[in-house]
Parts: structure tokens; C-alpha cells; sequence
């Protein structure tokens, strides 16, 4: 079923369909794979200026610390928001509030939601975890690029 095809098509002399020019960044979301590419796509900083810069969003307050990185933390191109804790390594990555990525942890090309764990020494790459997901000690878990792993929310894996 098509939104457009399927249901306003069929009473377009019924309605009052206007229209507005946009010529500013689009995404189409259509499935897992579309939303992981998408938030790949923002840690190009064209892409997240394109999206971001011409109007404000506004989402829940949650006032917490700024990512942390501790000990021997490393991190390439990521984007972090607040309280998460970083002691591992994280590349080309999204991470939402309050992520936790332990000692010896590997994170690479995944999409990490709210209150994510990953566990000492695990390994994830081409993940994208709902909220409140833990990954164990040890454990690795990898999609790939063209077939992105899903993580359920309050999974532990």
C-alpha cells in the first residue's frame, strides 16, 4: 500500500491538495537499510548542515554530561550526544544519549540508540540497536553494508 498511489490519488476531486516547494535536504526512509544509509549520511557535515542549519529541532530535554572518553578511548568520525561514555573505540558512527561503550569495545559503522551498552571487549559493526540494548562481554555482532543487523529494543545479545 502507497500513501500517494493508494489513498490520496483516488479522492484528489474531493480534496483541497495544495502543494509548497522545498529545495532543501530530503531523505526517504522506506525500510532498515534506507534509515541506516540516512544516518550514514549525516556524518558528512554538507549533509548535516543541509538538514539542521535552517530551522531548529526541538526534542525531549534530558540535561546530562557531555560524552566522556576515558583511558585509551578512541574516536573517528562520530557523532555523540550527551551522557554517553566512550572507553573503547568508535568509528563512523552515530550514538545516542547515554551509549556506553566499555574498555577493549569495537564500534564501526552502526547506529547506537538510547542507553545502548556494549560491553568490554565486544564488537559491533553494521548495527543499528534500538533502546536499552546490551551487547555482552565478548561478543560480536556484524552486519554488513548492504544488510545492516537490527537490534530489538531491551535485547540483550
Amino acid at each position: 500500500t502507497y500513501f500517494e498511489r493508494d489513498i490520496l490519488m483516488p479522492q484528489l476531486e474531493k480534496l483541497n491538495v495544495q502543494g509548497f516547494k522545498y529545495d532543501g535536504y530530503v531523505a526517504r526512509i522506506t525500510d532498515v537499510k534506507s534509515y541506516f544509509d540516512e544516518n550514514m549520511r549525516l556524518l558528512d557535515e554538507e549533509n548535516l548542515d543541509a538538514l539542521f542549519s535552517v530551522n531548529p529541532i526541538y526534542t525531549k530535554i534530558r540535561d546530562d554530561n557531555p560524552t566522556r572518553y576515558i583511558g585509551a578511548a578512541k574516536a573517528k568520525n562520530v557523532m555523540t550526544s550527551d551522557g554517553c561514555v566512550i572507553e573503547g573505540e568508535v568509528e563512523n558512527s552515530i550514538l545516542f544519549r547515554g551509549v556506553k561503550v566499555g574498555k577493549g569495545a569495537k564500534v564501526k559503522n552502526c547506529v547506537l540508540m538510547q542507553d545502548t551498552v556494549v560491553e568490554p571487549g565486544a564488537s559491533v559493526e553494521y548495527v543499528i540497536s534500538d533502546k536499552r540494548v546490551t551487547i555482552t562481554a565478548e561478543k560480536e555482532v556484524r552486519g554488513t553494508d548492504t544488510f545492516p543487523v537490527y537490534i530489538a529494543k531491551h535485547q540483550v545479545v
